[in-house]
């Protein structure tokens, strides 16, 4: 473990120090990593929004999507750097035309875009491969 190597102590100063640090290290930007994926076109404002208007069926819905590794299609690979294999800096996204700041009503609005624009595609190539 990278945390018990010396020099990692001596910087650290204790053992514990040096764990804390090596573990940091490696879940922080993990996590931000998954907070900016939830958060592309301000899908976190939805929750904001609903709680101070008391519409649950958003939330209800953006809890399903969250709770539901197939439709959000979230993993380690879609955090780190394809290139590099490392975690970058996270930058929260947007999928405006534009690349404009766009706010979301929809729960997951661009992961549903996303299903349906794929799903189309499929259907206009099986039926291009038919004729």
């Amino acid at each position: 473990m990278v945390a018990s190597k010396s020099e990692n102590i001596k910087r650290a100063g204790t053992f514990r120090k040096s764990v804390s640090q090596g573990l940091e290290s490696r879940v922080v930007p993990i996590l931000a990593g998954i907070v900016s994926f939830i958060d592309t076109n301000r899908n976190l404002d939805i929750l904001i929004r609903n709680d101070e208007q008391k519409q649950t069926w958003q939330t209800d819905l953006w809890l399903h999507f969250i709770n539901d590794p197939e439709l959000t299609q979230l993993n380690y690979a879609t955090i780190v750097s394809p290139k590099q294999q490392e975690l970058q800096e996270v930058f929260v996204k947007t999928t405006s035309a534009t690349g404009k700041v766009f706010s979301a009503t929809m729960p997951f609005s661009w992961l549903i875009y996303n299903q349906i624009d794929e799903v189309l595609t499929n259907t206009k190539e099986t039926q291009d491969n038919g004729e």
